[in-house]
C-alpha cells in the first residue's frame, strides 16, 4: 500500500485550498504534524480526526509578525497564555513577539529565559524578535545563532508615554550604522521604525510648550514629513550597508511614493491593519483607545496604503497587538500625553482582511502572501510555515467566507476586553485554526492546551 493510504492523524476534506498560485479543490492528509499528501477528498485514507471543510476555504496558517504579549514584564496587560488564546481564536497560528519585554530581549540568556516561558503558556506557535542597543553588538551573534527572526533597531524613544532605558535607543546615525552592519554581518534581517529622535522630542516639546494635550496634538506630532524624511535617511543607510531589513509601520502616503525604491535595495515594507482600517477621526470618536505609534493618519493615507497593497508594494500585514489598560487609555480624554501608545489587534487581524476580501480590495490568493507566505519567507521559517505543501507544518486556518459577525470587546480572548473596531460588522471568520496537526480552536471554541505552542527557530533567510 502506497504510504499515503496509510491511516493519517488527521485528513481536511472537501474544502479549498488556498495558495498563493491559486485554489485547489482537494483533501489534506497530516501525520506526526506535517502535511503529509495533498489528494483528491474521495480517495483520502482513514484518520484519527476528520474535518470536512465543505464550503470552507484552508489557508496556510496564518502568521502575525508583530505583536506585543507583554510577557515577562507586565502580565497584567497581557501574557503568552491569553495572548495565543486571542491569536488562535483569530485564526493566528504563529506570531512573532517584539522584544520590549521587562527585561528587554538584549542577550542570549534573557531570549532563552523568555523562550522557556513562552513555551510553557502559549496555544500557538511562535518567534521572538531581539533588539540591538549601544552595548551589545558582540551578543547579537549568540542571539541570532539561537533563532531570532529579527533583530530591531530603534532610532528613537517612545516619549511621552513610553520611555526606554537610554541604551536601548539608537538614536544616532553612527549608532544605528554599527547596528546595521553588525546584522548584516550575522546574516540577520533588521526591523526598524522610521523615526528620529530629535524630531520627535522636539515636536512634541513644542506641542507641549503651547499648552496643547488634546487628542489632536497626538496625530500632529508626526506630521507625514517625520516618516518620509526617517525613511530617506534609512534607505541611504541601507543602500551602502547591504543589511537586509524589514521597515515596519509604514503609514503615509508620502512614504508609499518611496516603496519602488526600497524594492529596488531589496528592502521590505511592513503595514499594520489598523492603517488600512482607521483614520485619525477615530480619535475624535474614542480618545485615545485609538492612539497608537506612528499615530493613525488621514483618509488619503489610508487610500495610498490601499493602492501600494494592491500593486504589490507591501510585503505583509500585521496588527501591532499592543494592549493598554482602559484606566491609562481613559486619561487621553484630558491629557493625551498621558496616556500609552497601542490597542488589540491579534484576534482581529484576520476578520478585518477577510472583509476586505469580500469588498473585492485584494483576494484570498494575495491575503495568503501577505499573512501567511510573506511574513514566514521574510523572517526566515518558510517553508516549514506558511506553505501548504507536503513536509510542512500542518498549519491551517479555515475560513467561512459568508459568515457574518460584529467585533465586540467582550467576546475577545485577550486579558483586556475592549477593541477600537467595537461595533464593526464583518463578513468572512475563522472557524478553525490548526498547528502542527491539532486543532486550537475549532468553531469559536478554543480547544488548545497552555503549553502547546513551540518556538519555531529562523534558520532559512
Amino acid at each position: 500500500m502506497p504510504d499515503r493510504y496509510r491511516e493519517a492523524e488527521m485528513v481536511l476534506k472537501n474544502g479549498t485550498i488556498v495558495t498563493s498560485q491559486g485554489t485547489l479543490r482537494a483533501g489534506i492528509v497530516v501525520r506526526n504534524g506535517k502535511i503529509a499528501a495533498i489528494m483528491n477528498s474521495s480517495e483520502l485514507p482513514r484518520a484519527g480526526k476528520v474535518i470536512d471543510c465543505k464550503g470552507l476555504y484552508i489557508l496556510p496558517g496564518i502568521v502575525d509578525a508583530h505583536v506585543h504579549f507583554m510577557d515577562p514584564g507586565q502580565t497584567h496587560r497581557e501574557d503568552f497564555k491569553t495572548g495565543s488564546m486571542a491569536a488562535a481564536a483569530g485564526g493566528i497560528t504563529l506570531v512573532m513577539d517584539m522584544p520590549m519585554t521587562s527585561p528587554a530581549v538584549t542577550s542570549a540568556a534573557v531570549f532563552e529565559e523568555k523562550r522557556k516561558m513562552a513555551e510553557s503558556k502559549s496555544l500557538v506557535d511562535f518567534c521572538l524578535l531581539a533588539m540591538a542597543t549601544n552595548t551589545n553588538l558582540p551578543e547579537l551573534d549568540k542571539i541570532q545563532a539561537l533563532g531570532a527572526a529579527s533583530i530591531e533597531v530603534f532610532p528613537a524613544n517612545f516619549w511621552p508615554s513610553t520611555t526606554l532605558p537610554e541604551d536601548l535607543v539608537l538614536s544616532s546615525d553612527y549608532a544605528q550604522v554599527k547596528a546595521l552592519k553588525c546584522i548584516g554581518q550575522i546574516r540577520g534581517i533588521a526591523g526598524i521604525l522610521p523615526d528620529s529622535e530629535e524630531l520627535r522630542v522636539r515636536l512634541i516639546r513644542e506641542l507641549m510648550d503651547s499648552g496643547r494635550k488634546d487628542l489632536q496634538a497626538w496625530s500632529e506630532s508626526k506630521p507625514d514629513y517625520y516618516e518620509v524624511s526617517a525613511l530617506a535617511k534609512l534607505l541611504g543607510l541601507l543602500h551602502h550597508i547591504e543589511t537586509e531589513a524589514v521597515l515596519r509601520q509604514l503609514t503615509t502616503a508620502g512614504s508609499m511614493e518611496m516603496l519602488e525604491a526600497l524594492w529596488r535595495e531589496g528592502i521590505f515594507a511592513e503595514v499594520d491593519v489598523q492603517n488600512l482600517t482607521l483614520t485619525e477621526e477615530r480619535l475624535k470618536e474614542i480618545g485615545s483607545y485609538a492612539k497608537t505609534n506612528p499615530p493613525l493618519k488621514k483618509k488619503g493615507d489610508v487610500a495610498a496604503l490601499w493602492e501600494a497593497l494592491q500593486t504589490g508594494w507591501i510585503d505583509y500585514v500585521a496588527s501591532d497587538h499592543g494592549p493598554c489598560m482602559p484606566e491609562d487609555k481613559e486619561r487621553g480624554w484630558k491629557n493625551v500625553w498621558e496616556s500609552p501608545s497601542g490597542m488589540l489587534g491579534v484576534e482581529t487581524l484576520l476578520p478585518i482582511m477577510l472583509n476586505n476580501v469580500n469588498a473585492r480590495r485584494l483576494s484570498l490568493e494575495h491575503l495568503v502572501v501577505l499573512l501567511s507566505e510573506n511574513p514566514a519567507r521574510i523572517h526566515g521559517i518558510y517553508p516549514r510555515k506558511g506553505a501548504i505543501r507536503p513536509g510542512s507544518d500542518a498549519d491551517f486556518t479555515v475560513v467561512d467566507m459568508r459568515r457574518k459577525e460584529v467585533i465586540r470587546g467582550e467576546k475577545l480572548h485577550s486579558r483586556l476586553k475592549w477593541t477600537p473596531y467595537e461595533s464593526l460588522e464583518v463578513k468572512g471568520w475563522p472557524v478553525h485554526t490548526i498547528v502542527r496537526g491539532q486543532p486550537v480552536m475549532e468553531k469559536g471554541e478554543i480547544v488548545g492546551e497552555t503549553g502547546y505552542g513551540r518556538f519555531t527557530p529562523a534558520t532559512s533567510r
